[in-house]
């Protein structure tokens, strides 16, 4: 467990804030979504969210 705490710990500042606005952004989509409120915004910005999560979860998981 330890281990994924020191590759966070790792991860330069402007990635961590790209890591959470994603997140973020991904949320807000799936609230667009489940909330019938614009069915047709919810899609593109979940997969934009998706998208820009790549690069970030990519240097977490191989720890480089």
């Amino acid at each position: 467990m330890m281990i994924w705490v020191e590759r966070f710990r790792k991860l330069p500042t402007p990635l961590m804030f790209l890591h959470v606005f994603s997140k973020v952004l991904f949320g807000f989509g799936l609230g667009l979504l489940l909330g019938n409120i614009w069915e047709a915004a919810g899609l593109p910005i979940i997969i934009i969210a998706l998208i820009l999560s790549i690069y970030p979860v990519y240097k977490i998981i191989s720890g480089k």
